[in-house]
């Protein structure tokens, strides 16, 4: 890969992994017979990880009737949850092209509200290894997926555009944010 394309992410708009090798990475991987257990070991791992850290310290779920986890992959966390929680009823989705025609809000009730975990992209600049670990999830997740962290500020806005009325930062574990938004 030619120095990752880096630079063509920001003036094409492109995904640098794509561009140097022609097709998206699970493609990829797909057309290479690479090993895809072996690609989300340590995502599982590191998954467990967090989750388990927060149930221990974030109690919002307890009283929830329903949870979606969107993006959910193979299930792991909403299962920890479920685990915990058994009388939730607990739904993964991970299918892109439902997602482009889904209507998320109005299926919201208005008690209901969207739990996000996600790193933060720090604002400040400091170089520490806290934000030296996001600032660099942030430089993978644009190579192989065209994708961006983001920091407090966009995610806020980003709910505000959805037709949330607030955010709450509610607790973090292993550089992990957990945010609610509220419809009220």
């Amino acid at each position: 890969m030619y120095r990752f394309h880096l630079k063509d992410a920001v003036l094409e708009d492109v995904v640098p992994f794509q561009k140097a090798n022609g097709v998206h990475l699970f493609q990829f991987m797909h057309r290479n017979h690479i090993n895809f257990q072996q690609f989300w070991a340590p995502i599982f791992t590191h998954t467990s990880i967090v989750m388990k850290k927060i149930l221990e310290i974030y109690d919002g779920f307890q009283n929830r009737k329903t949870i979606v986890d969107v993006g959910g992959s193979s299930g792991l966390g909403i299962g920890m949850i479920k685990s915990k929680y058994p009388l939730i009823k607990a739904i993964n989705f991970d299918l892109p092209q439902e997602t482009q025609i889904a209507h998320p809000i109005p299926a919201i009730p208005d008690d209901g509200m969207v739990v996000v975990l996600e790193m933060l992209l720090p604002t400040s600049p400091e170089a520490d290894a806290s934000n030296k670990e996001v600032r660099n999830m942030d430089i993978v997740m644009n190579m192989f997926f065209g994708g961006a962290e983001r920091t407090e500020k966009e995610f806020e806005a980003l709910g505000m555009a959805a037709g949330f009325a607030r955010m709450r930062l509610v607790c973090s574990a292993c550089k992990f944010w957990l945010m609610e938004f509220y419809k009220n």
